[in-house]
């Protein structure tokens, strides 16, 4: 008898975590605030809720699957590699290669 999973119970397991990231990912709750009378309620403004650790757990999975992406031809990846662009030009800390050498 052996102990091994078959693919298809392995390929469901995959499939399995691959739903639960995405789920918590794009998960989102309302914003709350208190009223005049300490009362929580609801902004209407939506956040989302994942964590750093859960991001960083959600990039490996992509990752270790070889799932990439064209930041030339994805819209939401090329905003971001133009507001990354911007902050390092904007940064205190213009190179941090000269900066190291400088030390």
């Amino acid at each position: 008898m052996s102990n091994k999973a078959t693919e298809s119970k392995l390929a469901a397991l995959h499939n399995a975590v691959a739903q639960v990231l995405t789920e918590q990912v794009l998960h989102e709750e309302e914003e709350t605030t208190f009223d005049g009378e300490g009362e929580t309620v609801g902004t209407g403004i939506m956040l989302k809720t994942a964590t750093p650790a859960l991001l960083a757990t959600a990039a490996r999975f992509l990752k270790d699957n070889d799932i990439t992406c064209d930041v030339e031809q994805d819209e939401n990846m090329s905003g971001l590699k133009d507001l990354l662009s911007n902050k390092q030009r904007h940064s205190r800390l213009k190179d941090a290669t000269e900066e190291a050498k400088a030390h």
